[in-house]
């Protein structure tokens, strides 16, 4: 085999690589898309969980305050009495008949 003859060296030599396709541009195109999806859905699950905890920390801010104002009304009444709230800082002692 003559590998110096013309017509045997254009068959030996390596085809030339080809552009690059689309397809390879449609790949990296999605795989960008899923990472900017997971970016946004990892920082809407933090959201949630930032409410949640908002939440928890307003209801046990209402609970102290509910004791503190029970508290109140016990020491502003005899026993034997029962508090009524008139409004936000005047309770009155109501005896039972």
């Amino acid at each position: 085999m003559d590998v110096h003859h013309p017509a045997m060296r254009d068959t030996a030599q390596a085809p030339a690589p080809a552009p690059a396709t689309p397809t390879t541009s449609i790949g990296t195109a999605f795989l960008a898309l899923v990472a900017a999806g997971l970016v946004v859905w990892a920082q809407h699950d933090d959201s949630q969980a930032d409410t949640r905890h908002r939440a928890a920390a307003e209801q046990a801010h209402v609970e102290a305050a509910e004791e503190r104002r029970a508290a109140a009304a016990a020491r502003a009444c005899e026993p034997g009495t029962t508090p009524a709230w008139i409004d936000s800082t005047t309770v009155q002692c109501l005896r039972a008949r």
